[in-house]
């Protein structure tokens, strides 16, 4: 049975108070005041039974300042005599996930922390600084520092803050000084110890490194310097009784990697953005030592001295630390609009209504309820809300809109004007006297999509009957539980795209809207001229293991932040950006003011409590309100069953192509219409399928040449016609979605999957082509993009000059 740490601890008091003698070092600032001395010979023991905490490195995070991720780390740390790690990058947290994440798997301690770059207060020189969280609270604070230091006191693309803002609110933070750099030692050689000792008094604790170490730092590869340095260094810290730790500063894991890191040296160098006159240390030398290498290196101190510094003291440091994660306080969505389930539901309410009048089917009002539910347990009414209303104010500037992804999938984003395809069964609809004349299978076998409907005329009033519907499953958008959150991704033409950004600051107040923030590295065409110039300039051969060493270790760390171009978070009132991420700049927009979120979406979006917005430009778009602004057409009249325009697409049009539709141009597209030769828009959806999916078309390529299949076979081509075959063929709703699930990420099916589905009548095809393609595309987004060429179609069929023109205007 395993021994709970309290009886651990007394276990090794008892065995420590039956030892001989005890040696304990004086207790020193910051670290005397509670804690018992009981409680500090435990901590002691426990450092020397179990290792060290390496209080200082670099991942990949630091820009051009580490070659391995924060998992290398974690990985080799017990067997180097490490309990602890805390990431420290540049001006950065962005490893804090991966760190957290690792230190949970390996059993190691994690400490979150920072490095920055401060002014020396009484001289010019700029020092490194590391600040650690020492609890959650602690987090915010370093979180506001990377937000200053990125946007409104950064120097030369370098992470920089003064000194006063660094000293305020210490509360939650221990803040350690660098004092291995140029600054100290020049004070030092200047005989400046007074200086030194003011500088070194600031801090909560003085970080030294091994000889070794110094001499990258200090730039003088002498030993008997660096050896001397830091003697007067813990001389004048013992002198004011702060506690000294040493720390490797380590910015890669392996030794043997001294070849990445010059060539990471190199590249930043001659990186246009990091030619700066303040110079950052190299890296080639600071690799990950073990324990015991760091005693050795210090051990010219003495064997005792060495131990205190080395394991002693950053243990003592980390224990004044909590054993915390920063994500343990995920949580649900936090609304953007208290009232938002109502709204939502009243508008869609009242929109039912006015299409139906009385004779609404109830199936559809239970749809409306079913989604609403599950938007309310996955907290997203503030998303469609906020959805509703920029697709009101782009209607009400008389502005085209567009979706990608599966939001056509919600019924409620129909009813709510986000989306113009309807994701319920294709039905019949008098527009004239409101009758539902039922669904369109009823009356046609085999026609699945609106577009295919027959036209029909109305049994009360003899009108047109209208035809709409897509049958598209609310599961594949909300899960089967109704408790994931949907994505809503909405287009305009891009000269609307600041409209829309300044209407959504308006909403939420300018302050409160940021764009999501991307990690930007060397893209591989730089890395590969870099490396080649780095393999000359150190006579290196440049043979092809060491050439691709060399460009891979380029292209590994940060080398700034960009800004995602569609993408836009929104902090609800109330709340802090602290709470969930540091703000950044992207490089070159300082000027403009311009903030993006300093943590990725990937990362933000995994505590799951802010909203992103993809407000994106399409370029269909822009060609379409070309065409509707000089020709005066009513886009919305245009009849999408209109076969003289599906033939077009279908490439069966004497009249016009379809090479001249934006997304049917490519090489692809052609190939895949010549050979599929659909008929129908419910085959140009199949089409689609084809073409966007991932290895979808090289699974049937040749059974369509061969004439194995025809295009209106079953065939696996987008994920939500999938999981209905699947329920068409009697599988349970929760298998299914499992299998399209599965199926759409490439990930094939299980065992238990594949024996289901034979035995519930799939042929082989059907089977082998699940286990073959590696992406499936959603029907909404197909639909939605199909409708778009429908209408440009037209325009290109009865205003054929205004279409040419316009068109070669923007895409040529």
């Amino acid at each position: 049975m395993k021994k709970n740490s309290e009886q651990r601890k007394a276990e090794i008091l008892a065995a420590i108070r039956n030892e001989e003698e005890i040696s304990v070092s004086g207790i020193q600032k910051a670290f005397g005041i509670g804690f018992p001395l009981a409680e500090k010979i435990y901590a002691e023991e426990m450092a020397r039974r179990s290792g060290r905490a390496e209080l200082h490195l670099h991942t990949v995070m630091s820009v051009f300042g580490g070659l391995d991720h924060a998992l290398s780390f974690f990985e080799v740390a017990s067997e180097r005599g490490v309990n602890t790690i805390a990431v420290t990058d540049s001006g950065s947290v962005q490893s804090y996930r991966a760190a957290d994440f690792a230190g949970r798997e390996y059993g190691i301690k994690t400490v979150f922390g920072a490095e920055f770059f401060i002014d020396g207060g009484n001289e010019d020189a700029a020092h490194r600084v590391v600040v650690l969280a020492k609890n959650r609270e602690g987090i915010k604070r370093i979180y506001d520092l990377v937000t200053i230091s990125q946007t409104d006191s950064q120097k030369e693309n370098i992470p920089f803050l003064p000194l006063g803002e660094i000293m305020r609110e210490r509360q939650d933070v221990l803040i350690g000084i660098v004092a291995c750099d140029r600054g100290v030692a020049s004070l030092l050689d200047m005989d400046f110890d007074d200086d030194v000792r003011k500088l070194l008094s600031s801090f909560d604790y003085v970080e030294i490194s091994t000889p070794e170490v110094c001499s990258i730092l200090l730039e003088d590869d002498s030993a008997e310097y660096c050896q001397g340095f830091l003697k007067r260094l813990v001389s004048i810290a013992a002198d004011l009784k702060i506690p000294v730790i040493a720390a490797d500063d380590a910015c890669y894991v392996e030794a043997g990697e001294a070849f990445q890191a010059g060539a990471v040296d190199h590249s930043r160098t001659v990186d246009s953005l990091h030619r700066t006159s303040m110079k950052e240390p190299a890296i080639k030398g600071r690799y990950f030592r073990s324990t015991q290498e760091m005693l050795d290196s210090l051990s010219f101190l003495g064997e005792e001295r060495a131990q205190e510094l080395v394991i002693l003291a950053p243990n003592r440091v980390s224990a004044q630390i909590e054993a915390f994660s920063p994500f343990d306080g995920e949580g649900n969505l936090i609304p953007l609009f208290t009232d938002a389930d109502k709204r939502i539901g009243e508008i869609c309410q009242e929109r039912l209504e006015r299409l139906f009048s009385s004779t609404c089917p109830t199936k559809y009002w239970s749809r409306l309820r079913n989604e609403l539910r599950a938007i309310k347990k996955s907290h997203s009414a503030s998303v469609f809300l906020t959805c509703h209303l920029i697709a009101e104010k782009a209607r009400k500037d008389g502005r085209m809109m567009g979706n990608r992804g599966m939001v056509g999938n919600s019924f409620v984003a129909y009813l709510l004007g986000i989306t113009d395809v309807n994701p319920l069964k294709p039905y019949y609809h008098c527009p004239k006297c409101g009758t539902w004349d039922g669904y369109v299978w009823e009356y046609h076998h085999g026609v699945f999509c609106s577009s295919d409907a027959p036209a029909m005329r109305c049994l009360d009033c003899g009108g047109k009957l209208s035809c709409s519907g897509e049958e598209l499953p609310m599961q594949m958008l909300f899960g089967l539980e109704g408790d994931r959150v949907p994505d809503i991704d909405m287009e305009f033409s891009s000269d609307y795209l600041r409209t829309i950004h300044e209407y959504l600051c308006e909403l939420f107040e300018k302050d409160n809207v940021v764009r999501t923030g991307t990690i930007e590295i060397l893209p591989r065409k730089s890395s590969v001229l870099r490396a080649e110039d780095y393999l000359r300039q150190i006579g290196e051969d440049p043979n092809r293991e060491s050439f691709e060493l060399a460009v891979g270790a380029c292209m590994a760390p940060k080398r700034l932040m960009g800004q995602h171009p569609c993408g836009y978070v929104v902090l609800p009132k109330g709340h802090k950006w602290n709470e969930f991420t540091p703000l950044d700049c992207p490089v070159g927009y300082a000027e403009f003011g311009t903030k993006i979120t300093h943590c990725p979406w990937s990362d933000i979006s995994a505590s799951g409590q802010l909203y992103k917005f993809d407000l994106l430009g399409n370029g269909s778009l822009d060609l379409l309100e070309r065409l509707i602004k000089e020709t005066g057409v009513d886009v919305n009249a245009i009849g999408l069953d209109d076969h003289r325009l599906i033939d077009v697409l279908c490439g069966n049009s004497a009249e016009a192509t379809f090479k001249m539709v934006p997304g049917c141009k490519g090489e692809m597209v052609r190939e895949v219409i010549s050979i599929a030769k659909p008929l129908t828009f419910s085959d140009l959806v199949k089409v689609k399928g084809l073409v966007h999916g991932t290895g979808v078309w090289d699974y049937y390529k040749e059974k369509l040449i061969s004439g194995e299949l025809a295009i209106s076979d079953e065939m696996v081509t987008n994920r939500d016609d999938l999981f209905l075959t699947l329920l068409s063929h009697r599988v349970k709703m929760k298998l299914a979605l499992a299998i399209a699930e599965r199926v759409r990420k490439g990930r094939g099916l299980t065992d238990e999957m594949e024996g289901v589905m034979r035995t519930s009548g799939f042929p082989n095809s059907y089977v082998s082509a699940c286990k073959s393609v590696q992406y499936l595309f959603p029907k909404a987004h197909i639909v939605g993009f199909l409708h778009r060429e429908l209408r440009l179609v037209y325009f290109q069929l009865n205003y054929p000059e205004q279409y040419e023109r316009i068109y070669h205007e923007l895409f040529d």
